[in-house]
């Protein structure tokens, strides 16, 4: 349609990011090393709730927590490319030690598949298992909205291997597959659901050894709803993340976090903000920066991030024009073809 913005916005380039560093280097907001580490929630929802994740930040471990949102900031649109290099810009500074995302998950949510035979004045499905980036032919308004997901979901990408040079952790969030058939909550008439985790960013991050995945109900915190969920996380984060998937729903939940509620309201909003006892768990587990990984093959083995050690990485050696017993490096084969055999083993000639 015309007027209808592409479906991906290239990425920042690394020059970039560093530009948006130089920029901002006379401002005395700029993240200086020695100064205490921060932690990123990233699409927080409205700041400063009572219960929140930063509130449990601050007061249980008097961490600080940037909270990152359009609700909170127009600024906050990670959508726009420049928006994008200024946040990745502060990551590498170091200014944070560990992000949460919460990808908003509306284009993949299985309250958008209709149940055959009901009418649904809901937004319809946009992405299914042959079409995770988006299906062809939608309406305008439809593609608009898959256009920004898309490009929030490589934004997430993109944040999460920020933090991971940077020696930081992560924890992005979102509903679990329902079209996985060999998981309990399958279910057949969502058989067609393409959830955040197939999306090829995602798969891509996922594939990354540092990468793990978890699902867990959020009614096993409190929640009222049963709202399965599935963490990717990185792997610093293990002995504290994967014991979650041991954890099982037992409840009767009489009310489902989809649909409308009796004031005519989605109760999928209601169901957006982490319960306050999920929040203190993640609290828990981000309570502290993860050890510095040593370094191996840099110059720097104890550097802060992984950029830093690349760079100090020594340059390869030249490629070996003799042996040397004393850098142990064998001769070349050239050489050993136009050497003789031994006398010993030259075979006997007889007359």
């Amino acid at each position: 349609a015309a007027g209808k913005q592409p479906m991906h916005h290239p990425l920042p380039s690394a020059a970039a990011v560093q530009q948006t560093t130089s920029a901002d280097g006379s401002s005395s907001t700029q993240y200086q090393a020695g100064q205490p580490r921060k932690v990123l929630h990233i699409f927080s929802g409205v700041a400063d709730r009572i219960d929140g994740f930063a509130a449990m930040m601050l007061g249980l471990y008097k961490v600080e927590v940037v909270e990152y949102d359009t609700l909170i900031s127009a600024d906050f649109d990670l959508t726009d490319s420049k928006a994008l290099a200024a946040l990745l810009a502060r990551i590498h500074s170091g200014e944070f030690y560990a992000a949460v995302i919460g990808t908003p998950c509306s284009t993949f949510s299985v309250a958008r598949i209709r149940k055959a035979g009901v009418k649904d004045d809901g937004p319809p499905q946009v992405r299914n298992l042959k079409h995770t980036k988006g299906m062809p032919n939608l309406p305008e308004w439809c593609q608009r909205q898959l256009d920004a997901s898309n490009l929030l979901v490589e934004a997430t990408a993109a944040i999460a291997r920020a933090i991971h040079a940077a020696g930081g952790s992560f924890i992005i969030e979102n509903p679990v597959k329902r079209s996985d058939r060999s998981k309990d909550h399958y279910r057949s008439m969502w058989a067609s659901h393409a959830s955040l985790w197939d999306h090829p960013a995602m798969i891509s991050l996922r594939k990354e050894r540092w990468s793990r995945l978890v699902d867990f109900p959020q009614c096993a915190f409190g929640f009222q709803f049963q709202k399965l969920t599935t963490f990717m996380y990185s792997s610093d984060l293990e002995h504290l993340l994967q014991p979650l998937g041991h954890m099982r729903c037992t409840h009767n939940h009489k009310v489902k976090a989809s649909g409308l509620d009796y004031d005519g309201k989605w109760r999928s909003a209601l169901a957006a903000a982490y319960p306050g006892e999920l929040n203190a768990f993640l609290a828990l587990a981000l309570s502290k920066p993860r050890a510095i990984t040593f370094r191996v093959g840099s110059k720097r083995p104890h550097a802060p991030t992984q950029q830093q050690a690349d760079q100090a990485r020594p340059s390869p050696r030249p490629q070996p024009t003799s042996a040397s017993i004393r850098r142990l490096e064998p001769e070349l084969d050239e050489a050993l073809q136009q050497q003789p055999f031994p006398e010993s083993n030259i075979p006997p000639h007889s007359a």
